[in-house]
């Protein structure tokens, strides 16, 4: 069953024919969370994690952020130490807790789009966090978007949702 929300997302398409143009094949063949110095918009560093203002923000009524994982250009959470993949966790959720406590949105998205059919742009490891500001991202969730492939059960179950 879809449900249909009162507020819908809504994309800039401009923005994202300029991000496209700008980091699928950049200029310079650098990748910009690679080159930290030139960062802009810090809001948060830990060690070599941080998050950022998003240079690229698609969604109108919306405050996108970007948290950098790692400085290992190709690193990804399957890759990471366990200790790593706790550190990268837990400083997600910080700054996801911020701003929900903000009280500054109807809701704040957590997300992680890697690989080529996801639509992300750059392969350097991040998640995004998305406060949206008169949209519930969560209506229109079900139980229905978990079912898939169960991958592991041991008091959580994880699944590759079909």
């Amino acid at each position: 069953m879809i449900k249909h929300t009162e507020n819908p997302l809504v994309f800039n398409t401009a923005i994202g024919q300029k991000k496209r143009a700008e980091t699928v094949v950049p200029v310079q063949n650098t990748c910009p969370f690679c080159d930290v110095e030139h960062l802009t918009g810090i809001l948060r560093t830990d060690g070599k994690k941080i998050w950022l203002k998003n240079k690229f923000p698609t969604l109108e009524e919306a405050t996108m952020t970007v948290i950098i994982e790692s400085d290992e250009h190709l690193g990804d959470i399957s890759t990471y130490r366990l200790k790593e993949n706790r550190e990268v966790f837990r400083f997600a959720f910080d700054c996801w807790d911020e701003m929900i406590q903000s009280g500054k949105y109807r809701s704040v998205l957590m997300f992680k789009n890697f690989g080529p059919r996801s639509g992300g742009t750059l392969r350097h490891p991040h998640l995004q966090v998305v406060g949206l500001k008169n949209t519930d991202g969560y209506g229109q969730i079900s139980p229905e978007n978990f079912e898939g492939v169960e991958l592991h059960k041991n008091g959580v179950t994880v699944t590759l949702s079909t």
